[in-house]
């Protein structure tokens, strides 16, 4: 480093100690001034946040909700209602009992009933028989028959009277017939506990007295005959205490049979040999 002059150690000389205490203190306010203007002003110390206290209780996390399952209901089970049977002893369809020939000559037969729908023609019958006529035209109707002949047979309590029929009318198809195809035998088992739980009154029994397959002129047939016995402590009541009911089915070529059904009460048994006429005179029309 090269050494000063006698003159320059003159003007510089010692240094006061109070000049390097002022310089130290300018220095100072100096490096404040610099960094208060970098910063903006005065720096905040940093927040700290409070460390919460310790809790005992366990840390629970929220658990999803399980989307919901869709149980299908089950389908109810339709309930079956049994077919209504009457108080009867049926017929042994493998067992053949021949319909009785009843004594008497009866009511005479007066010409032909002819019914198309029925597709079948059969004996009409004379007096006290009224004439062979279609639904709507005679004294009563139950939405079944296509021809029928009918009479009064008697009078009882408050204007009820008991009828003599003969009916003709294809197989009704709500009667349930087990057997596939004209089933003639099922067929006229059927319409015998149609007719006797639905135009006899409640407590009446029946028993089969025939059954027998028919032919009728090339065509098949089945007949069961069936004594129906009326009860005894109704009231009012007829005079009749009992009735003979004879359905025949007739295999007419469709494939539901047809059916003529005869029921003549005891007050008129010099009629029931109308059942004979009437049986062996069905035809199938052609």
């Amino acid at each position: 480093m090269p050494s000063l002059s006698p003159r320059a150690r003159k003007l510089v000389g010692p240094i006061p100690p109070w000049v390097g205490v002022l310089g130290l203190v300018m220095l100072a306010a100096q490096t404040v001034t610099a960094v208060t203007l970098v910063t903006g002003g005065t720096a905040e110390a940093p927040r700290v946040s409070p460390t919460p206290p310790a809790s005992h209780e366990p840390i629970r996390t929220a658990t999803p909700e399980a989307a919901p399952t869709f149980t299908p209901s089950p389908e109810p089970t339709p309930t079956i209602e049994p077919t209504p049977v009457p108080d009867a002893d049926r017929a042994d369809p493998d067992k053949v009992v021949k319909v009785p020939r009843f004594p008497g000559t009866g009511s005479g037969v007066i010409g032909r009933v002819i019914d198309k729908r029925s597709r079948l023609s059969y004996a009409q019958l004379g007096r006290p028989w009224g004439r062979a006529k279609g639904p709507g035209d005679g004294p009563i109707y139950d939405g079944i028959y296509s021809r029928r002949q009918t009479f009064r047979t008697e009078t009882y309590g408050e204007g009820s009277s008991w009828w003599a029929d003969v009916d003709s009318h294809p197989l009704p198809k709500d009667l349930s017939v087990p057997s596939p195809g004209p089933a003639l035998f099922d067929a006229a088992m059927a319409m015998l506990d149609n007719r006797q739980l639905h135009n006899f009154p409640s407590g009446t029994t029946g028993r089969d007295i025939a059954s027998q397959p028919l032919a009728l002129g090339g065509a098949k047939g089945w007949v069961i005959v069936r004594r129906m016995r009326l009860p005894s402590e109704r009231s009012p009541r007829p005079r009749a205490k009992t009735e003979l009911t004879a359905a025949i089915a007739v295999d007419t070529g469709r494939a539901r049979p047809s059916v003529v059904l005869i029921t003549i009460p005891d007050t008129h048994r010099r009629l029931w040999p109308d059942l004979n006429h009437v049986i062996e005179s069905i035809r199938v029309l052609r």
